[in-house]
C-alpha cells in the first residue's frame, strides 16, 4: 500500500533534516564535476532558454505568483537573506572594489548646476565606463 499522500511531505522534511553532513560531503569536492558539467551543458541551456522565451514561459511561470513570493520572502528569504550576506561580506567588498576605485579616480567632466547637462553628460559617462567594465569581465 502506497504511504498516504499526507505523510509524504512530513517525511520529506524529516529526512532532509538528518542529512545535512551528505549534503556537505557531497558538495565539499564538486568543483572540477561543476565545471565540468556547467561547460558540456551549454548547448542545452542555450535550447532551453530560447524554448522558453518562445513559449513564453517565463511569463507562464510568474502570473499570477506575487501573493506566494511575497508570503515566501517575507518569511523564509529574509532569514537565509541575512544568512548569505553574513557569509559573502568579503566577496562583495572584492567584487566591488574595481568599480569603487574607478569611480573615485576618474573624471567624469565639470559638476553643473542642478539638473544642468553638464551633470547628465557626467551620469552617462559614469554609467558607460562602469558598464564596460562589468562587460570586460
Amino acid at each position: 500500500m502506497a504511504m498516504p499522500l499526507s505523510a509524504v511531505g512530513d517525511k520529506w522534511k524529516a529526512r532532509v533534516g538528518q542529512s545535512k553532513q551528505y549534503y556537505t560531503d557531497g558538495t565539499k569536492n564538486a568543483a572540477a564535476k561543476y565545471d565540468q558539467g556547467v561547460s558540456n551543458a551549454e548547448p542545452a541551456w542555450e535550447q532551453g532558454v530560447n524554448s522558453a522565451i518562445t513559449n513564453k514561459s517565463y511569463q507562464k511561470g510568474v502570473s499570477g505568483k506575487g501573493s506566494v513570493y511575497a508570503a515566501k520572502a517575507s518569511t523564509i528569504g529574509s532569514d537565509r537573506w541575512a544568512q548569505g550576506v553574513n557569509g559573502a561580506d568579503q566577496k562583495y567588498v572584492q567584487n566591488f572594489t574595481p568599480y569603487y576605485q574607478a569611480e573615485t579616480t576618474t573624471d567624469f567632466g565639470p559638476k553643473g548646476a542642478k539638473g544642468s547637462e553638464a551633470n547628465l553628460q557626467r551620469a552617462r559617462n559614469a554609467a558607460q565606463m562602469l558598464h564596460a567594465m562589468k562587460l570586460s569581465k
